[in-house]
């Protein structure tokens, strides 16, 4: 017979092997994957993307930067109820969307985005970044970065139910993306040849994540031309006071409107701040060519002039604005390259 029973070892200080210090750890580990690492373009830092399963056993990917700590977690929303493209529903889901962020109240969480696409089918994506430095044993960064990874999914698995609650009142059919679902849209973010491919519904072949970059990009002063499109990309501080909805009326068939909101936190230390945004707004031309920017200029010629003078296109840095409005959790600015001709 054992001189002590499993819980006279955790009475004393001790732990039972048969119970974990930390449960939640240990289930994350146990389904945690790593898909490894790819650059994308006007990115400073690499990407890391991961896999595991939350509390309700509900599968979600998480894409980490290599440096800056920050971890994000996707859902989407593809063809939902609740967004169809027209009206002011974009409008409405961004307010939504800022009402629930108050409610997650986790010092963790570091920004929020919501990227809507007009392409069919019309795409409502959600992310949700969180830092690892309150979760860190090693605050100074002296943990190996595998580890901080699964301490960040270990505290993922207890959050992230209680998130998708909140995210029910902004889209009812938003679901966390896997591993593959996001390698997917990421890919179709730099090629929008193979978006019919994707949305036929058909099998697809397994697509590895350091695959994703594109083949080749070519960056001009005012857009950029990445595989077999052509994208210009706007910012501005804020968020349009008028509707941003006309900006996702495709002016041509063979374009694609894309809005990028991310709401920031002004200060990490301030757990219930309200979140400032910033907004990117992308057109993207299936057409290879530096004849497609007349095509894409058009995009902004139906928003209210107030929120035209408030846009700023990018210009010298076409390509981290591009790469930034795909919502993937990049730090806006700090990890962007700087636009060439910046001064240092």
């Amino acid at each position: 017979m054992p001189l002590f029973s499993a819980t006279d070892r955790r009475a004393k200080g001790g732990t039972s092997a048969r119970t974990p210090a930390n449960p939640g750890r240990a289930r994350a580990d146990a389904t945690w994957q790593n898909h490894g690492t790819c650059r994308l373009p006007g990115v400073l830092p690499g990407l890391r993307l991961s896999g595991t399963q939350d509390a309700d056993a509900v599968v979600y990917a998480m894409v980490s930067t290599t440096t800056g700590r920050r971890h994000t977690v996707h859902f989407t929303a593809v063809g939902g109820e609740e967004w169809h493209g027209d009206g002011h529903e974009a409008d409405q889901l961004l307010a939504r969307w800022r009402k629930s962020l108050r409610g997650l109240r986790d010092p963790t969480l570091l920004a929020a985005g919501l990227t809507l696409e007009m392409r069919t089918p019309r795409v409502l994506r959600l992310s949700l970044t969180y830092s690892d430095q309150q979760v860190d044993r090693k605050p100074d960064g002296r943990g190996k970065s595998r580890n901080r990874l699964h301490r960040m999914a270990a505290h993922l698995h207890n959050a992230l139910p209680k998130a998708r609650k909140l995210l029910m009142e902004v889209s009812p059919t938003a679901v966390p993306m896997s591993a593959q679902d996001l390698t997917y849209h990421v890919r179709k973010t730099f090629d929008p040849s193979i978006i019919d491919l994707v949305a036929g519904g058909a099998p697809l072949p397994v697509l590895r994540w350091k695959d994703v970059p594109p083949s080749r990009v070519r960056e001009a002063w005012d857009h950029v031309v990445h595989d077999g499109a052509t994208s210009i990309t706007w910012a501005m501080c804020g968020v349009a006071g008028e509707s941003i909805t006309p900006f996702l009326a495709t002016p041509n068939p063979l374009a694609n409107g894309r809005i990028h909101v991310e709401l920031r936190r002004p200060d990490a230390s301030a757990r219930d701040s309200d979140f400032a945004p910033i907004m990117l707004c992308t057109a993207t031309s299936i057409e290879p060519t530096d004849k497609a920017t007349p095509t894409l200029e058009n995009f902004v010629a139906g928003l209210p002039q107030s929120t035209r003078w408030n846009l700023r296109r990018v210009y010298g840095g076409q390509a981290a604005a591009f790469t930034a409005g795909a919502g993937l959790g990049v730090d806006v600015p700090r990890q962007l390259l700087p636009p060439r001709g910046a001064k240092k």
